[in-house]
């Protein structure tokens, strides 16, 4: 596990955020078709009854269409900054040039 864990752990942040988001647009896209629980209030059902008001009150669309498109996007993002931190490769290969010109190692490019 300590030896495997650490290689897997980003691949498996990155899949499960991407789930996750594939996960709200999924269930808001069949709410909106009317697919969904009409007991439940979500951002679909909310859309998918803002269509009617969309001429007089297009704000009632505005809100759950971005609410939908934050929340995904947040997710992405969440995903891909646990990636960067959690990926031991890229940890390892954006300090190694800075401890490396720190050492002296790189001789400064004239040019």
């Amino acid at each position: 596990m300590r030896d495997v864990l650490p290689g897997v752990l980003p691949a498996v942040v990155v899949v499960a955020s991407a789930n996750a988001a594939g996960v709200i647009l999924l269930e808001a896209g069949l709410s909106f078709l009317g697919l969904g629980d009409p007991a439940l209030v979500s951002w679909g059902y909310l859309a998918n009854n803002a269509q009617r008001f969309l001429r007089v009150a297009w704000w009632m669309m505005l809100f759950p269409g971005a609410a939908i498109a934050l929340a995904v996007l947040g997710l992405n993002l969440a995903g891909d900054a646990l990636n960067d931190a959690l990926n031991p490769r890229i940890a390892r290969s954006s300090e190694m040039p800075s401890r490396r010109r720190a050492e002296g190692a790189d001789p400064p490019v004239v040019g």
